[in-house]
Order: structure tokens, then sequence, then C-alpha cells
């Protein structure tokens, strides 16, 4: 019974992480209403955007790659490509090319919750969890009800052994709704 319920709440998380995944790279980018009012050149870094996007969505995560350092060559400023990137990296198990593209990302929108919130997620699976701690707190400041930011932070806050802190993240999160946040704390609570 104890195995069925960690397959289901693996099962659960996986989906969730991938819709996750899914919406993050798709949030930018909306092809069929600015491509044509675009220069010839800007409309052209957004088809390669698109290509990008998809390779992606379709776990092609080295043709992902080599699409967005093809448009990186071009404009050195596009937030999109760093942000895809870093994922597919992630992806790829690159945690430390995955964690430079992400820091690129938010040099170029700073309150890209996505993008600091994945820097935290990369730095927990370092293992520097205070680190990890300080990039969820800035999430958390620009978004005081984000359940994965809070979640995270609960993962860092374990990993420092600030089990109460841990159990403050996750209630919050879990009377916010988010389910693995309650799978976890029952857990804890075992």
């Amino acid at each position: 019974r104890e195995n069925s319920r960690a397959c289901s709440y693996n099962a659960r998380f996986l989906i969730g992480e991938l819709l996750s995944f899914y919406y993050d790279i798709f949030r930018f980018v909306d092809l069929c209403t600015l491509t044509w009012a675009l220069p010839i050149d800007d409309r052209e870094i957004h088809e390669m955007l698109d290509r990008m996007n998809l390779m992606f969505a379709l776990a092609q995560y080295h043709d992902s790659l080599d699409e967005a350092n093809r448009i990186l060559l071009r404009d050195q400023n596009c937030q999109d490509a760093y942000y895809c990137r870093a994922h597919s990296h992630y992806a790829l198990e690159s945690i430390d090319k995955s964690l430079d593209d992400f820091r690129k990302s938010t040099e170029l929108c700073a309150n890209d919750v996505d993008a600091i919130n994945m820097i935290g997620v990369c730095l927990l699976r370092k293992e520097d969890y205070a680190s990890a701690l300080y990039e969820f707190n800035k999430c958390l400041e620009i978004d005081p009800v984000n359940t994965d930011s809070l979640y995270q932070r609960a993962q860092a806050n374990l990993g420092l052994g600030d089990i109460l802190a841990a159990i403050k993240d996750l209630s919050k999160a879990a009377d916010l709704g988010d389910q693995m946040s309650e799978i976890k704390l029952e857990e804890l609570s075992r």
C-alpha cells in the first residue's frame, strides 16, 4: 500500500512537472498575433523561438539547445532563448549549465519568478540549501502565494535541518491547494 502511494505521488509529481514545463516554455510567445507585424529579422527569430519551444515540448532537448544557440548568435538579449536553453540543460542533467542560463535569463528579466524558482531548484539539486533558500525567498518576495516556491523552500529548509520552517511553508502551500505539499506534510507527520 505504501509503495502504491509513493508511485501515485511520483506519477502526479512528474505529470505536474511536465505541465509546468509546457506552460513555462509557451508563456511568452504568441506567434500567431506577433509574427507578421515584425520586421523580417524579428519574424525569423520568432519562428526560431517557435521551433525551439516545439523541440523542447517534444523532448528533443539537444535540438532545442541547438536552436537556442542559433537564436543567441543573432540576439544575445533573448530572454526566452536563455530560459528554454536552461530547461533543456536541466532535462539533460547539466545542472551547472542550466543554472548559468537561468541566471542569464533573470539578468534580462529580473522579476521572472519562474526563472528565479528554477535557480533555486538547480541549487537544491547541487545540495546548496542556503543559496537555494535565498532564491526561494526572492521568489516569495515577488509572489508570496507561489506554491512551487513555498514547496521548494520547504525542501531547502529540510536540507538545512529546519523542520519547523519546512512544515510552515508546506502548510501554507497546502492551504493554497498544493497537493504535493499535502503529501509531504503527511510524510513528515509519520
